[in-house]
């Protein structure tokens, strides 16, 4: 009989990272015609590059969410690597959230520059971001989608699966 840890693979949050760092490059290459390159850095996952927009630095994290109200803190830490990094190497640090569904349908994804994300949490009229004492919030919950979806600084695409695999 297996134990619960031989049911899981201790691997899976690690190849789901990766996966959302590639997800994002390709996004970012494929339908918004950035020139693109995976980095190993500590503070950044990606560079993004287009002419006459500005280069980017993108730290991704990836969520799977087996709750009703997901969301996820890019922690004070986070902020501070990214923005060494982007400083660094001349870019615009920004954040890229790969959310998964519990249902493994729907994959949203948002990319977000740093400074822009900041503004949203502190502005108590955004039910979207918070700001806490470990970092910045975000919440990709159903209900607060549309907001998401609709704002101007927030670049976002859904891939939905209708699938019988993903069932």
């Amino acid at each position: 009989m297996q134990t619960e840890d031989e049911k899981t693979d201790c691997r899976l949050p690690q190849q789901f990272g990766i996966f959302g760092e590639y997800l994002v490059m390709f996004w970012l290459g494929q339908t918004l015609g950035y020139s693109v390159a995976i980095v190993d850095h500590v503070g950044a996952d990606i560079i993004a590059s287009k002419e006459n927009c500005k280069r980017l630095a993108v730290s991704v994290k990836s969520r799977i969410f087996k709750k009703d109200d997901p969301g996820v803190i890019f922690s004070i830490k986070s902020n501070e690597k990214l923005r060494h990094f982007a400083k660094k190497f001349e870019c615009e640090p920004a954040v890229a959230f790969v959310f998964i569904d519990k249902t493994g349908i729907d994959i949203d994804v948002y990319l977000i520059e740093l400074d822009i994300f900041e503004e949203l949490c502190e502005d108590e009229k955004q039910t979207c971001f918070s700001k806490c004492k470990d970092g910045l919030g975000i919440t990709n919950a159903r209900t607060k989608q549309s907001a998401l979806w609709n704002n101007e600084y927030i670049r976002h695409i859904r891939l939905k699966s209708e699938s019988p695999l993903f069932r």
